[in-house]
């Protein structure tokens, strides 16, 4: 609604290592730190983060899913890579 005045808002939806995910057993497995690549390191999200956060972002009202190097545009109950 506020796009016309340059306002952006876009939500960040992150698969990531956490406290709250190492405490929960299901997700502690899915999680736990690989050898070459660690796909669940929240340092991962934070170039996109950052592009978000930046004046030359050209996304808004847009809902982005992040795990690892993979970044996935969700549209309503579809998701694009």
């Amino acid at each position: 609604e506020l796009a016309e005045f340059g306002v952006r808002v876009n939500a960040v939806a992150p698969i990531a290592r956490t406290p709250m995910s190492l405490g929960t057993p299901q997700l502690a497995d899915l999680v736990q730190a690989a050898p070459d690549f660690d796909r669940f390191n929240p340092h991962n999200l934070a170039p996109v983060i950052g592009y978000l956060a930046s004046d030359v972002c050209r996304f808004t009202g847009q809902v982005f899913g992040l795990e690892g190097d993979t970044v996935l545009l969700h549209d309503t109950w579809n998701i694009r890579e």
